[in-house]
């Protein structure tokens, strides 16, 4: 009797830690200081018709279509010019952001150094294979670089000091821009494409092959 009383009291003490952790709210993911759309309207390739973006309570993105930045500004009293685009990890079928790119912002930015979180296309909804996946968040990253730097005076940063760094799939996709970068269309009509995508270090962490 003893016995079945003392289980019954640690089911009723469980239960009741378990609806309490329940209760609290899970506190609110930080915000960037500013989100930019890489393009202006629909990107390269882009797949209309595909199922709404989603960002779940885990802090993950799913079904990306329309790619972006968010800009996690330094601390303005150490700001060392430094910006590290950070490619969050998820097999390309999702982005954990929270656990990668916040993480780094919230490490980073104390130190002086501007995070700068790549929301990259991912499959589903995209269809295609490994080679198509990369080939296609390639444009993203390289699209991210030349932004970073086309706006690199008004966001503090210096244009000469500007890395990409990921987990996993991104840092599958900081490996992949590293090894084919381009200099820039110098005619190009849209400013932004003439800057060169040449990352100055990459950093790649328990990459995805």
């Amino acid at each position: 009797m003893r016995i079945t009383r003392s289980l019954l009291l640690i089911q009723s003490i469980v239960c009741l830690i378990g609806l309490n952790l329940q209760a609290e709210p899970a506190p609110p993911l930080r915000k960037p200081d500013l989100v930019v759309p890489l393009w202006q309207g629909e990107p390269p390739q882009f797949q209309r018709g595909a199922p709404a973006e989603i960002f779940d309570p885990r802090g993950k993105f799913t079904n990306v279509t329309r790619p972006e930045i968010a800009v996690f500004s330094s601390d303005p009293d150490r700001n060392t010019g430094m910006a590290i685009i950070v490619c969050a990890g998820g097999g390309y079928g999702s982005l954990d952001w929270k656990t990668h790119v916040i993480y780094a912002a919230d490490v980073f930015n104390p130190k002086g150094v501007t995070i700068i979180g790549l929301k990259y296309r991912t499959r589903p909804p995209f269809k295609g294979t490994n080679s198509e996946i990369q080939a296609l968040t390639l444009l993203d990253a390289k699209r991210a670089v030349r932004l970073v730097r086309h706006r690199a005076k008004a966001w503090n940063i210096n244009p000469h000091q500007i890395g990409i760094a990921g987990y996993s799939a991104g840092g599958n996709l900081a490996m992949n821009l590293a090894a084919n970068f381009d200099a820039g269309t110098p005619d190009a009509t849209d400013p932004i494409d003439r800057e060169s995508s040449r990352p100055d270090f990459a950093i790649g962490l328990a990459t995805w092959h």
